[in-house]
Order: C-alpha cells, then sequence, then structure tokens
C-alpha cells in the first residue's frame, strides 16, 4: 500500500478512530506475517519453529482483547475459538503440504475453508454494518493466498511467494478497515 492511501484511511477520523483502526490493521497484518513466518521456519526446519508457532497463536488473543470491550467475552472468546483454529488449520495444511500427502491437504482444506464460512457468518452476525458474504469473500482470498504462498515456498519460488505475501498483506489491510469501519458505525466511535 503506498503512503499515501495509508494516510487518506486516516484522514477525517478521530484520535480514537484512529487508534482503532491501527490496532485492527495491525492485527490483521500480524495474521498476515506470523503466517508467512510459520511457513518459512517449518518448511527450512528452523529452530524458531515453536516461538514462531507460539507467536501466530496469540494472534486471536490480540483480537480477543478489542472484542472483549465491545461485545463481550462471549463474543470475543468465539472470536478468539475461530480464529484460533484456522490458524491451527493452517500449521497442519503447511505441515500436509511438506510431507507430500495431498490427501490430507485436501481434508484440511475442506475444514479450513469451512472455518472460513463460520468465521464470516460470525461476524456478519454481531455487527449489522458487517457482511457475511463480504467476509466470506476475503478470508477466502486470503486462505487462496495462503495456499499459494506455501505452494511457491515448498517449489522453491521466492519471488511468487513473496509477490503473494505482499498481496495477502494488502488484503489484511483490507480486512482492518472493513473491521473497524463497521465498528465505527455500530457504536458511533
Amino acid at each position: 500500500m503506498n503512503r499515501q492511501s495509508k494516510t487518506s484511511q486516516a484522514e477525517g477520523l478521530l484520535p480514537n478512530q484512529i487508534k482503532l483502526l491501527h490496532m485492527l490493521r495491525r492485527f490483521w497484518a500480524e495474521h498476515a506475517l506470523w503466517t508467512r513466518s510459520y511457513l518459512i521456519s517449518a518448511v527450512n526446519e528452523l529452530n524458531d519453529l515453536t516461538a514462531v508457532s507460539e507467536r501466530l497463536l496469540r494472534n486471536p488473543k490480540d483480537f480477543s482483547t478489542i472484542f472483549s470491550a465491545l461485545y463481550g467475552d462471549t463474543v470475543a472468546y468465539g472470536l478468539e475459538t475461530l480464529l484460533t483454529d484456522h490458524s491451527l488449520i493452517a500449521i497442519q495444511v503447511m505441515a500436509a503440504a511438506k510431507r507430500g500427502d495431498e490427501e490430507t491437504v485436501a481434508q484440511l482444506r475442506n475444514r479450513w475453508y469451512e472455518n472460513a464460512g463460520k468465521l464470516a457468518d460470525f461476524l456478519g452476525g454481531i455487527n449489522p454494518h458487517w457482511s457475511g458474504d463480504a467476509w466470506r469473500t476475503m478470508l477466502e482470498e486470503h486462505l487462496e493466498m495462503t495456499e499459494d504462498q506455501i505452494a511457491h515456498v515448498l517449489a522453491g519460488r521466492a519471488e511468487d511467494g513473496i509477490a503473494r505475501f505482499e498481496a495477502a498483506l494488502e488484503l489484511s489491510f483490507r480486512m482492518g478497515d472493513e473491521m473497524a469501519g463497521g465498528i465505527f458505525k455500530q457504536f458511533k466511535i
């Protein structure tokens, strides 16, 4: 994303809106970053795999903190659970893909997309300004980009993997914008 579009996104926003927008963009971007980091560490059998996994799995708790303050603990826990499942399935997909176990990858892929549908429905159900269909589209796009990154990294196509990561990072900003915009409207922040 270029500097001008980042700046224009925050134009006209109040300080508390800017803070929330920044946090949500950051959490979605961290999700993309730590997923990518896990992929690189797993494929290359780096010794930081446990630490990277723990950091990836902390990301749903980050979202949960914000959602707890806005929607209460039950909703926050629901989101945290769905996002944790999303990341755990990603970890399993990466491991199966690395082993070349296409049957397991296909089964996990179905679970992954089912989880994305549940997450989209969940989000669409808690905020009248969020569309479950729009979230489903973004989440499925995110999964496709992650699958592409896995394939490119495993095939040794670094440039292609980096390009897909950059697209995933850009998508993460859009997801943060979508989430923040709905919260602004719902809570009149």
